[in-house]
């Protein structure tokens, strides 16, 4: 009876090791399947923050390009007001210089006309020494002067 009875108790203590064996791998395997988990809420973190910093880097890298071709286009718009403000003053000046050319060579023409057809009288060396213009060209006249 002895025998029977310490069977019974490797039996019992074989199954309490057993059952505590499979209760313990049952931890282990719901403690990795945690793990598995969480490392899987982690990377699904980490691709969800990538998408999230891949998303604001565009829209920063738009921004900066928007930014970029407003500038460009002030920087062109300013480009383009001075080239026309040149082009204008250019224009102003070369137009009054040709008016005061055109000015010199009609006074020159006159007092030749004046100088070939009639006597100086004292009225048109009153005329000649008030007119600017008439005064220059009447010195340099290659003419004889009156």
């Amino acid at each position: 009876r002895n025998a029977e009875a310490e069977a019974s108790m490797v039996r019992v203590a074989a199954l309490r090791i057993a059952e505590f064996e499979r209760a313990r791998n049952a931890e282990i395997s719901l403690s990795l399947d945690r793990v598995a988990a969480h490392r899987a809420a982690i990377d699904e973190a980490r691709r969800r923050n990538a998408e999230i910093d891949a998303s604001l880097t565009r829209v920063r890298l738009a921004r900066a390009a928007e930014f970029v071709r407003e500038r460009n286009a002030e920087i062109d718009a300013s480009i383009a007001r001075v080239q026309t403000a040149r082009a204008a003053e250019f224009a102003r000046q070369r137009n009054a210089e040709i008016d005061a050319s055109i000015a010199r060579v009609k006074a020159r023409r006159v007092v030749e006309y004046i100088s070939r057809h009639s006597r100086p009288t004292a009225a048109s060396v009153q005329i000649r020494r008030r007119d600017p213009i008439l005064l220059q060209a009447a010195e340099s006249s290659p003419l004889p002067a009156h």
